[in-house]
């Protein structure tokens, strides 16, 4: 840990507010497989899931972009069957509390104090994520897909910093 690094701890209690600002469908795109090829396609699905963010500390703003994509191997091709990727606008206040700067390869990244914060953010965006993805494939083939529950730390373990 970080001599600078301010802490965060039971005796160091501090109180936030935390918001909703906006959510934003970036892109959504689906392929629908031949008939013939419905069920093979929907049972050989490889499901990703990528997360990138970043912090306008002076802001309070708090943005995350989660993206996920089916895709499936034929012969010697990748096939992207579905992809979405939702855009989640947070204000967190204060967030200059709960965060500290990093410098990494040169360039000053915001870093959260504690990753139960981020976790949060981050499981209510995906959480959301799930209901978008239920509501634009309702009318397709990939109505039959539910999107596995996942562990939110898996989305800033190696996640792509803005």
């Amino acid at each position: 840990m970080s001599k600078n690094m301010p802490k965060i701890n039971e005796s160091n209690n501090i109180q936030l507010s935390l918001n909703l600002k906006s959510i934003e469908v970036k892109e959504f795109s689906f392929k629908t497989p031949s008939k013939e090829k419905e069920e093979e396609v929907l049972s050989n699905l490889r499901f990703d899931l990528t997360s990138s963010y970043e912090s306008l500390v002076k802001d309070d703003i708090f943005n995350s972009i989660l993206t996920i994509t089916f895709k499936r191997e034929d012969e010697n091709d990748i096939i992207e069957y579905v992809k979405l990727q939702v855009e989640f606008v947070y204000y967190v206040s204060p967030l200059k509390e709960i965060t500290h700067e990093v410098n990494k390869d040169g360039k000053v990244l915001t870093a959260f104090n504690n990753n139960n914060i981020l976790g949060t953010l981050l499981g209510i965006s995906y959480s959301t994520l799930r209901g978008v993805f239920f509501e634009k494939t309702s009318n397709t083939i990939f109505k039959k897909i539910v999107l596995p529950i996942v562990d939110p730390t898996v989305l800033f373990r190696n996640k792509q910093e803005k």
